[in-house]
């Protein structure tokens, strides 16, 4: 089971258009799976848990800080859960 935010499907980031010579934005797909067991992306509590939680954050978001705390207990206290780590943007 993977918990994730819902209609997460695509990744933005900016494209030049040399011919136009304007910013564009591109596209592309990306997979839930590939979004929850990306290997580059830090894992926390069980890396085989029944239930993956990807949480996108910002170091430099207050409210941010302020959750990870009790995402970590949650994590910590369940020991079925894979928490997945996004840095984001």
């Amino acid at each position: 089971m993977i918990g994730i935010v819902a209609g997460f499907k695509s990744e933005r980031w900016p494209v030049i258009d040399r011919n136009a010579g304007r910013l564009q934005l591109g596209i592309r797909k990306v997979s839930l799976i590939d979004v929850a067991y990306d290997p580059a992306q830090p894992v926390l509590g069980n890396p085989n848990g029944e239930l993956s939680i990807v949480e996108f954050f910002d170091y430099a978001c207050p409210t941010c800080k302020t959750l990870h705390p009790h995402l970590k207990q949650i994590v910590a206290d369940d020991g079925h859960i894979r928490l997945v780590m996004k840095d984001w943007p």
